[in-house]
């Protein structure tokens, strides 16, 4: 996860990867804290699903970045646990 400010920017390659658990596990922790998923989408990159979440604290003033590899093409629905990701959800899906 990297914390960002309004306006700055950040490489593509500096976004931090977590494995799977760990990224799933942070969205879910960071939204029970009152963080807003901003965007929440997918790339297929090298052949690979890659995910990526912004995340935003309006009280905090910061965004958050992260994304994961999986490791095939399917991954678990975060929809139940926080339904804010639901749209976010089925377009990767589509």
């Amino acid at each position: 996860m990297k914390n960002l400010r309004n306006g700055m920017k950040l490489a593509l390659d500096q976004v931090p990867g977590l494995d799977e658990a760990t990224f799933l596990q942070t969205m879910l922790d960071m939204t029970d804290r009152g963080w807003r998923v901003s965007s929440y989408f997918g790339a297929m990159i090298g052949g690979r699903l890659h995910l990526y979440a912004l995340l935003s604290s309006k009280a905090a003033g910061m965004f958050s970045v992260l994304t994961t590899r999986l490791a095939d093409r399917h991954f678990p629905s975060l929809a139940v646990l926080s339904p804010q990701v639901h749209l976010f959800e089925r377009e990767i899906a589509e």
